[in-house]
């Protein structure tokens, strides 16, 4: 009886496959139309997603530049302010010192 078995075995045709019970499936390897042009409206998708990625990452990259040069330019104008504020404190203190004296 394994001899029958292993004949039939063989004799299956290649597009059959064994599941874990025994049972087979059928497996078609043709691609329709349809199938293929979901395949290709995927891809399409995919291409267009990239390529609106890649241009919002140049569009941040932009802005973060801008922020950094803008931020450059405050932290500038805080150091002059606190150098200014210094040196008015200190004429502040003379005048006093002057006034006291």
């Amino acid at each position: 009886m394994s001899g029958q078995k292993e004949i039939r075995e063989k004799v299956l045709p290649v597009d059959q496959v064994k599941n874990g019970n025994g049972s087979r499936w059928r497996l078609r390897r043709e691609v329709t139309i349809p199938a293929a042009a979901q395949l290709g409206a995927i891809l399409l998708a995919l291409v267009i997603g990239w390529s609106n990625l890649q241009s919002e990452l140049v569009l941040i990259r932009h802005d973060l530049n801008q922020l950094l040069r803008t931020n450059e330019k405050i932290e500038q104008q805080l150091n002059n302010l606190q150098r200014t504020c210094g040196e008015h404190e200190y004429r502040l203190k003379m005048l006093e010192e002057k006034r006291e004296g």
